[in-house]
């Protein structure tokens, strides 16, 4: 499966849905699912799994570190002379436009509390509470922060 096959099969799910299958199948394809959920958290799903709160907009870091993946708010990066092994590798995320917005009441999406956006190619699916879009979120090649 590709990325624009996975998010149109979760386009138009509740945000509180049962993602594990997708995941699931998105881990056997080498995909991440990032997704923003009514408990402050943007998740990363399926071939990379990592959570960061966010309680307003922000822009995370995306990375491998240690083989496993990791979001690291960028606005809190020290300076990179004095980081240590994990926050330099944060670093090189951000140099490498590995970056992950999560935007708080997005005026793109009207109506939607959350919008994921990628600084790298990815497909975008809308994830709905109460019938209505509560975040846009982004389905993207593993490759793309490994």
């Amino acid at each position: 499966m590709n990325a624009k096959e996975l998010a149109a099969k979760l386009n138009g799910m509740a945000v509180n849905g049962k993602m594990e299958a997708l995941a699931d199948t998105a881990a056997d394809s080498g995909l991440v699912i990032a997704y923003c959920t009514p408990n402050e958290l943007l998740e990363l799903q399926g071939a990379g799994e990592a959570d960061s709160d966010v309680y307003e907009s922000t822009d995370l870091c995306v990375f491998v570190f240690d083989g496993e993946y990791c979001l690291f708010d960028r606005q809190s990066l020290g300076d990179k002379d004095d980081a240590d092994d994990y926050e330099y590798a944060a670093h090189e995320a951000a140099e490498k436009g590995r970056i992950v917005q999560a935007i708080a009441q997005p005026a793109d999406v009207p109506g939607a509390a959350w919008l994921v956006r990628p600084a790298f190619a990815h497909e975008s699916f809308d994830l709905l509470q109460g019938g209505k879009v509560y975040c846009r979120g982004a389905v993207f090649n593993a490759g793309e922060v490994a």
